[in-house]
């Protein structure tokens, strides 16, 4: 009797596909004949896998992974992404979603997910402050607009960028912003206190200008 083929859901964030601020992330079900890494190619080549998971029902466990993206089942007790507006469906059809989400926090979240899908405990608190700190990005985004995903074909090849490059340079270009703003407090700690000596000591050099300025003041002071 031939063996039991065994199945996964996955998904990934892809190489080729991108907007001004959004990551598409692709989900799906495969075989464990062939790592997911090599399923695809192109514009659909996974830059960054994000789940990877054995699982007994891979239809209803995908329609769970759908649902919990849209925000229609909880990822923990009580935890949920906001319904409709963190992971939106786009035109590639409904195993694509959009996200502002850095990919940080999709590292995260899916990370999560799978222990959710391996029936372990979840870390709650991690998701929901991750959800919480990037939430007004988020609303940005949606009041804003950003438009469809784009393919990178389209693109001119200067201008070509790949999801996980532009979330990197999205991160570096924080993580200088933030370090310019202490280098800035740190020199103007160090100003306010070498600016306090100087005027003590122009002060006392105008004290004493002054008293030397006044007949007598040499003789009286002897």
């Amino acid at each position: 009797m031939a063996s039991e083929v065994r199945a996964a859901i996955f998904a990934f964030v892809p190489e080729g596909r991108t907007s001004r601020n959004k990551l598409a992330v692709r989900i799906g079900r495969c075989t464990l004949t062939k790592p997911v890494r090599d399923r695809f190619h192109g514009m659909n080549t996974p830059k960054v896998v994000l789940l990877d998971v054995v699982v007994d029902d891979p239809i209803e466990s995908l329609d769970q992974l759908k649902d919990i993206l849209r925000g229609q089942q909880s990822i923990a007790t009580a935890l949920h992404f906001h319904r409709w507006s963190d992971f939106t469906e786009c035109r590639y059809g409904d195993l694509w979603f959009e996200t502002a989400y850095s990919l940080e926090a999709l590292v995260l979240f899916f990370e999560q997910i799978q222990r959710k899908f391996l029936g372990r405990p979840v870390d709650a608190r991690a998701v929901r402050a991750r959800i919480e700190s990037e939430r007004s990005t988020i609303e940005d985004v949606e009041a804003n607009g950003d438009g469809a995903l784009t393919d990178l074909a389209s693109v001119p090849d200067q201008s070509r960028q790949s999801p996980l490059e532009t979330a990197l340079r999205v991160i570096a270009a924080r993580e200088v912003a933030r370090q310019r703003a202490e280098r800035e407090r740190e020199q103007e700690e160090s100003r306010v206190h070498v600016s306090v000596p100087r005027v003590l000591q122009r002060l006392e050099i105008s004290v004493g200008a002054a008293a030397r300025a006044v007949p007598g003041s040499e003789g009286n002071a002897s």
